[in-house]
């Protein structure tokens, strides 16, 4: 379980990286002035808070794998991992769907990802993030239940 808690660190350093580089990709600096003050503010509030929840988890993932592993506020933890993962794995279904990606207002090759990724369909994508949420959710409910 020790190593698949350290593939779930290398899992969230991964989200931490690419969602603090969310300005940048996908142009918020263009894309988000015509929103006030206030709102465009909680985006990027909202993005480094979820850059410091993912570094907490894989340092967790890196240092506490006993604790985490063998007490009740351990697995609680592993658990509460599990439901944060699901919830956004369904998050991403409800506001951005699969076949329906492909209708939204802006497109893949129309912001800053790296090629392939920028040759990829929204439908692609999504598919793509939905298929790495649930690795996400396995890393983590694998060691909460054995």
């Amino acid at each position: 379980m020790d190593l698949i808690l350290v593939a779930g660190g290398i899992y969230h350093i991964g989200w931490a990286i690419f969602d603090s580089a969310w300005p940048k990709l996908w142009d918020w600096k263009r894309r988000l002035s015509q929103l006030d003050d206030f709102n465009r503010g909680l985006l990027y509030i909202l993005s480094r808070l979820l850059v410091l929840l993912y570094l907490y988890i894989a340092t967790l993932s890196f240092f506490f794998q006993d604790e985490l592993l063998n007490s009740v506020i351990g697995k609680t933890v592993l658990i509460f991992v599990v439901i944060y993962w699901t919830f956004r794995a369904f998050m991403q279904v409800q506001f951005y769907g699969f076949s329906r990606a492909d209708n939204m207002n802006i497109k893949v090759k129309d912001v800053n990802l790296p090629p392939p990724i920028n040759r990829f369909s929204n439908r692609a994508l999504s598919i793509v993030f939905f298929m790495i949420m649930l690795v996400g959710i396995l890393l983590y409910l694998l060691p909460a239940l054995f």
